[in-house]
C-alpha cells in the first residue's frame, strides 16, 4: 500500500547514537561496530522499501504517467509526489485548495490576544507526513523554480528575520501545484502564470 510510504529516514536515531559514540572517550569497539551494522541494515531496508514503492507505481501505467508528469517540476521528485498522492489517497476526498492546505496543516491561523496585532503561523494540525515530504523540495524550489523563487523573495523582503515563513509558503505552493496538476492532468509550465 502506498499509504505507508516513509517520509523520514528511520536511521536518524542510529546516526545520532553513532555520532555520540564517536565523541565518547571510552566507547566500546563492539558497541560502535553493532551500531554501524544497524545503520547499514536500516539503510538497506529503506532502499528496498523505496524500490518496492516505485515498482508498485510502475505496475500501474496510468499512475506512473501522472506521477512522472508532475515530478518534472524543479523541486518535486518522484518520492515527494508519491508521498503526497498516497497521504491524500489520490486527492479522493479533497474538494478544494483550502481543504487541502488545512489537511496538510499549511493553513495560516491568526493568534490574537486583546488589542495586539495578531501573530500568524501555520496551524500544523494536519498531516505531518506531507509537511515533512515537502520541506526539502521547498528549499530546492526557492532556488530553482522561478515562480516560487519570486514569491519567496517577496516574503523574505517583508520578513527578513523570518525566512521560515517563505519556506512554509513555498511548501504550500508546491502542494497546491501537485494538486492542480493531478486534478487537471496537465504538465507544469513555469512560463504559463507568474501570479
Amino acid at each position: 500500500d502506498l499509504h505507508s510510504f516513509p517520509t523520514r529516514r528511520s536511521s536518524d536515531l542510529s546516526l545520532n547514537r553513532m555520532e555520540s559514540l564517536n565523541h565518547m572517550e571510552e566507547a566500546d569497539k563492539t558497541v560502535r561496530k553493532n551500531c554501524q551494522k544497524l545503520i547499514e541494515e536500516i539503510d538497506r531496508l529503506m532502499e528496498n522499501n523505496d524500490e518496492a514503492i516505485m515498482q508498485k507505481v510502475s505496475d500501474d501505467k496510468g499512475l506512473e504517467a501522472r506521477v512522472k508528469r508532475i515530478a518534472r517540476d524543479k523541486g518535486l521528485g518522484l518520492t515527494t509526489v508519491v508521498c503526497i498522492v498516497a497521504e491524500t489517497e489520490g486527492f479522493h476526498l479533497i474538494e478544494n485548495r483550502k481543504q487541502l492546505t488545512s489537511y496538510a496543516g499549511l493553513d495560516v491561523k491568526a493568534k490574537q490576544s486583546g488589542k495586539q496585532d495578531p501573530m500568524h503561523a501555520i496551524s500544523k494540525k494536519g498531516n505531518a507526513h506531507i509537511r515533512a515530504a515537502l520541506y526539502m523540495p521547498a528549499l530546492v524550489a526557492v532556488r530553482y523554480n522561478p515562480q516560487i523563487k519570486a514569491a519567496y523573495g517577496r516574503i523574505c523582503q517583508k520578513h527578513p528575520k523570518e525566512k521560515k515563513i517563505g519556506v512554509a509558503a513555498a511548501m504550500r505552493r508546491l502542494l497546491l501545484l501537485v494538486y492542480t496538476l493531478w486534478k487537471n492532468g496537465e504538465e507544469y509550465d513555469p512560463m504559463r502564470d507568474k501570479t
